[in-house]
């Protein structure tokens, strides 16, 4: 039971972190956009 949470584990903070990385895109994709928008 303790090495399959361990196996649990590592998928889980891959996805939390890969979720992250994915609103950061979005978000920094917003803001060039909205600057953009601005200057334009």
């Amino acid at each position: 039971m303790s090495s399959e949470q361990s196996v649990n584990k590592t998928p889980r903070n891959l996805l939390q972190f890969l979720a992250v990385l994915f609103i950061f895109f979005k978000v920094s994709c917003w803001f060039v956009v909205g600057f953009g928008l601005v200057c334009g």
